[in-house]
């Protein structure tokens, strides 16, 4: 569980936007500050979960399923490896 608050140092009031970038990214949701979401971590594994009231800075973002991005170099082709697992293409 997660709390939105001084907790992990968000002090800004508000909504706070919650991803999760580890083992893969997925946007879990806006939430009110002061309020808590559950992340499941599997077992021998780690979480990495950014919590933000700022405007979001990533390149590119999807919703709705978990995704990793496979290239993001410049002068290359962006690939994205989703659930569905889509072949890269230059």
């Amino acid at each position: 569980v997660i709390n939105h608050d001084k907790e992990i140092g968000l002090t800004a009031k508000g909504k706070a936007k919650v991803r999760l970038y580890h083992p893969y990214i997925n946007d879990l949701g806006t939430y009110p500050t002061g309020s808590n979401i559950e992340v499941e971590v599997l077992p021998f594994r780690s979480a990495l979960v950014k919590v933000t009231t700022k405007k979001e800075t990533d390149k590119v973002t999807l919703n709705g399923i978990p995704y990793q991005i496979v290239n993001d170099k410049a002068g290359l082709s962006l690939c994205l490896w989703q659930s569905i697992r889509f072949p890269c293409r230059d």
